[in-house]
């Protein structure tokens, strides 16, 4: 009798990372709900009206988006200003991941070291260039981000209730685990290099390139 394969069947997926998967599916329809109220609160509508706005928006990030424009309109503090910022950019990062995750295909998958690599098929690029890894630390890393998202949305819908909300106090996750920033990351380092040396010198700290990656890397490393 043949060994049981470690794969989900016709997939380069290991099962033993499958719960892991589920886990991410239920976090991110929370999340995802989450927004959605934060959304109706700020527009001071009623869910049953809100719905008609937000269901109508299908894209997680125009929804996302649209939170950080009306939260800054209702938040006047700079504190809270920077940290709606880094609410989006959080959730950004967040979305993404999962969605590359569910939307992407599977490959190069790997049962003894539970891991696998998705690739988004028809886009431009070398294929290394588009493929984001996968194995459980990063999957429970992603799964604890989206959860957060959540509370943290949560929170600031109820944040009138409560004199230290925690969307606002409590530190926000590190990034330094998200697949799509650490391909982003690896892609704009690959590039930088690529440049001829022959061109006009610019001071490597002052360019908007490495201005952009410093600040990616410390929003990664916090």
């Amino acid at each position: 009798m043949t060994e049981p394969s470690g794969f989900l069947d016709y997939s380069s997926v290991p099962k033993s990372l499958l719960p892991h998967i589920g886990t991410i599916a239920v976090r991110y329809a929370q999340m995802d709900f989450a927004l959605n109220r934060a959304i109706w609160d700020l527009l001071a509508i009623h869910p049953k009206d809100g719905r008609i706005v937000t269901e109508r928006i299908l894209n997680f990030s125009t929804r996302s988006q649209m939170f950080v424009d009306l939260a800054h309109l209702a938040r006047t503090s700079k504190a809270e200003r920077v940290r709606i910022t880094d609410l989006g950019v959080h959730m950004h990062y967040a979305g993404d991941d999962r969605n590359r995750l569910i939307h992407d295909v599977a490959i190069l998958g790997s049962a003894t070291e539970p891991q696998f690599n998705t690739m988004r098929m028809g886009t431009k690029g070398h294929p290394w260039s588009r493929q984001h890894k996968f194995n459980a630390d990063t999957l429970n890393d992603l799964a604890e981000r989206l959860h957060d998202m959540e509370k943290r949305l949560r929170s600031f819908v109820d944040a009138k209730f409560l004199p230290h909300p925690m969307w606002l106090s409590e530190p926000l996750p590190s990034l330094g685990k998200s697949p799509t920033l650490l391909l982003k990351l690896k892609n704009e380092l690959l590039q930088s290099e690529k440049k001829p040396k022959s061109q006009p010198k610019s001071s490597p700290r002052s360019s908007p390139a490495a201005r952009r990656r410093a600040a990616l890397l410390k929003i990664a490393k916090a």
